[in-house]
């Protein structure tokens, strides 16, 4: 990860959601100072925390992937990725299509999702949820 492309993905989202420093420092624990300081380009080199603030800010109001943000690793918007209410919208028919569609991808993908930080964080928290579970029904036996 390159801090300046970091940063250069976070002023083209300022610029697509017209976001203030202002608007920045309400939403989030930074200063309206330091925000303008990143906006504006007078802080060259700001710390991983506030760009961290920021990224976190735009996951929420305009749905932005912070590993786009970060990374530049597509996909830059969250909407339907994220959403869980996504498959919603298509018939149980369908969604089991989907759920198949995206269980043969990430089995026959396993070993390049592996490598990803974020696939091995989901992947940790759903063995601890699932071991949780066992644990759990093992005792009300």
């Amino acid at each position: 990860m390159k801090k300046k492309d970091w940063i250069k993905r976070i002023l083209m989202v300022v610029k697509e959601h017209k976001v203030s420093a202002y608007e920045l420092s309400k939403h989030t624990t930074m200063s309206q100072m330091g925000a303008n300081n990143i906006l504006s380009g007078a802080s060259s080199n700001p710390n991983e925390t506030s760009l961290n603030l920021v990224s976190d800010y735009f996951k929420e109001k305009y749905k932005i992937n912070p590993d786009w943000l970060k990374t530049g690793r597509e996909p830059k918007n969250m909407v339907g990725m994220a959403d869980p209410k996504f498959l919603d919208q298509f018939s149980e028919e369908v969604r089991r299509e989907k759920l198949r569609e995206v269980v043969l991808f990430i089995n026959y993908n396993r070993e390049e999702l592996l490598k990803d930080e974020l696939f091995q964080t989901w992947i940790e928290r759903e063995a601890y949820r699932v071991a949780l579970n066992l644990i759990k029904n093992s005792s009300e036996d």
